[in-house]
């Protein structure tokens, strides 16, 4: 189970990360940021692997679902509600040199294995009491955060740097 935990948090950690990298032009324009996906999760997996066996916090569910709140609060606000699922979508299929695959089913699959991923973790994990409730309530937080950002249909701002 501690190496599921750890391909599912990497898994998240790349998707934000590749889609920083995507949001700079000059990068976008000379790297396949979908290859960066795959080696950013690679070796994000690894390293965690190996840092869950020296601090246990590293390996909970909460841990996990911690993670996923803030990652999901985080991207809505750099990239916003509507912009979100083109970025993530464009660079899997970049790295998987399928770009006639259609968006909406990419983050079909990209939602079901996030959606699996933290239920997987939260059953067969070690549930205790409060990390159910610490848990709701974190998943409570992102989720308000995301429909309020959402709501106010607000463009972020993404700090693309100047480069040329």
């Amino acid at each position: 189970m501690r190496l599921f935990r750890a391909a599912y948090n990497s898994l998240i950690w790349a998707l934000i990360i590749t889609a920083l990298c995507f949001s700079v032009e000059w990068l976008q324009m000379r790297v396949n940021t979908g290859y960066l996906f795959f080696g950013i999760a690679i070796a994000a997996t690894v390293a965690l692997y190996l840092l869950a066996k020296k601090f246990s916090v590293l390996d909970s569910a909460l841990f996990c679902l911690t993670n996923l709140s803030i990652c999901l609060v985080l991207a809505v606000f750099l990239f916003g509600p509507r912009r979100m699922p083109v970025v993530f979508a464009a660079f899997i299929r970049e790295g998987l040199h399928q770009v006639q695959l259609p968006f909406l089913a990419v983050n079909i699959v990209l939602a079901l294995l996030l959606i699996c991923g933290i239920t997987i973790i939260l059953v067969k994990g070690r549930l205790k009491s409060e990390t159910l409730k610490a848990g709701t309530f974190l998943a409570f937080i992102a989720l308000a955060l995301a429909a309020s950002s959402a709501a106010r249909q607000h463009r972020p701002m993404v700090w693309m740097p100047y480069l040329g």
